[in-house]
């Protein structure tokens, strides 16, 4: 009896010990892991705004950009962070259209020490940019596009489209992607950082009467439409505004 007792506290002394140590890692490393999970969620969301904004411009250089900007506002523990652009537009494994970046993370949470350990997390996304869809006869929708009648519509809330100059337009912004020539028109907002903003994020301005233009996060950007065609307004479900008509038909 007094043998197997004595056994019993030989395994608890050799087995709390670890029990400890790893309840202790798990304290320690959760926080990291769901800092890293945020910066994942940053680059896909770009990774998804970019599969869209291809359709108007090419850049390969606005996506990695993009993601730093946007990882480093969300993920303030982050120490360093590398966005190395892969494949842009490009066919691999019998996919067209590829995008590809390459992040390389790094965190130095305390540890129970109280030193800082470096934690590093490398991680490769991929996704296919959107290239429109095949009207009749084969021929793609960008080749007569360019003829029609042009709308805004709220993609967050509403569902009607509008005639550029409806009064419903005229209190919100409008969403659109930095350029040069947004640049000479406005100012970047000195509240959300705008002026930290590459060339080819979307931005938001109000036409006719603002001065800046702001990020999404933006308190000012509240409610906002974006330009599309007719066609496809009419495929995403948006009808006529009983107001401005919704555009020519």
């Amino acid at each position: 009896m007094h043998e197997r007792r004595g056994s019993y506290i030989v395994e608890a002394a050799l087995v709390v010990p670890l029990f400890i140590a790893a309840t202790v890692l798990l304290i320690w490393i959760v926080p990291v892991m769901a800092s890293w999970e945020n910066v994942m969620y940053s680059a896909a969301d770009e990774m998804r705004l970019e599969m869209v904004k291809t359709k108007f411009r090419k850049s390969g250089a606005a996506l990695p950009a993009a993601v730093m900007v946007r990882a480093r506002q969300n993920t303030p523990e982050l120490t360093f962070l590398t966005v190395r652009p892969g494949h842009y537009l490009q066919r691999a494994g019998g996919m067209e259209d590829l995008v590809t970046i390459r992040l390389e993370a790094v965190f130095h949470p305390k540890s129970v020490l109280g030193g800082l350990v470096p934690v590093r997390f490398q991680e490769t996304l991929t996704g296919r940019a959107f290239t429109g869809t095949t009207g009749r006869g084969g021929s793609p929708r960008s080749d007569f596009e360019e003829d029609e009648p042009r709308v805004y519509v709220f993609p967050e809330s509403g569902r009607k489209m509008h005639r550029a100059g409806c009064r419903y337009l005229r209190s919100a912004c409008r969403m659109t992607w930095l350029s040069q020539s947004v640049r000479k028109q406005y100012h970047p907002c000195p509240n959300c950082g705008a002026s930290g903003a590459a060339l080819g994020t979307p931005v938001f301005i109000f036409q006719g009467y603002g001065e800046a233009y702001h990020l999404g996060g933006c308190h000012s950007v509240s409610k906002y439409y974006v330009e599309m065609s007719r066609s496809e307004a009419e495929e995403k479900g948006y009808s006529d505004c009983s107001l401005c008509g919704g555009g020519g038909k």
